[in-house]
């Protein structure tokens, strides 16, 4: 796809944010305080290998702001959840888009999300947050991550495999 923005890609673009608001907000797992399982990346998965590194991070930027506007979970808004998610958005990006979508281009974004993300920033807003020191809440989230790793690559897998197909599809008839 090309990297300019039409109304279809805008469509589609706002439809993966809101996509994201849902998978991020209605469908988690908690598992403690400092961990949870979601599957909102998948709509930032296909941001990236679609629109590329910028509009992902936009987009995931965005979905992040909607969807603490939209369901406040009792605590302030904080920019570094925010940032969190548009380095999300651009490793998604950087590494799917107009590439193949093959296993080890998923491990090793998979593992970049899972270091710099979600065990670096993410724990760091969460320290800054709650006042708790940094590598006490790191172990939990650090357990969760490696759990989740490969249940992650796989989703991300099936998702580029079979449903960018789809998607792809359904964008080109649409031209």
């Amino acid at each position: 796809m090309k990297n300019k923005i039409t109304v279809k890609n805008l469509v589609l673009l706002a439809f993966l944010i809101a996509l994201n608001v849902i998978l991020a907000r209605f469908i988690k797992i908690p598992l403690s305080s400092f961990a949870r399982i979601s599957f909102g990346f998948v709509a930032v998965v296909m941001m990236g290998s679609l629109f590329g590194p910028w509009y992902a991070a936009l987009g995931a930027a965005l979905a992040d702001i909607i969807g603490f506007v939209l369901f406040p979970s009792g605590q302030p808004f904080f920019i570094g959840f925010t940032i969190t998610a548009m380095v999300l958005g651009g490793i998604y990006g950087i590494f799917f888009y107009k590439k193949d979508f093959t296993i080890f281009r998923i491990i090793i974004a998979q593992i970049l999300v899972l270091v710099i993300c979600n065990l670096l920033l993410n724990t760091l807003w969460l320290s800054i947050l709650t006042g708790k020191a940094f590598f006490v809440i790191l172990t939990p989230r650090l357990i969760k991550n490696l759990i989740t790793l490969p249940i992650d690559c796989f989703v991300i897998f099936v998702v580029l495999k079979y449903l960018w197909s789809t998607i792809k599809s359904f964008i080109v008839q649409s031209k």
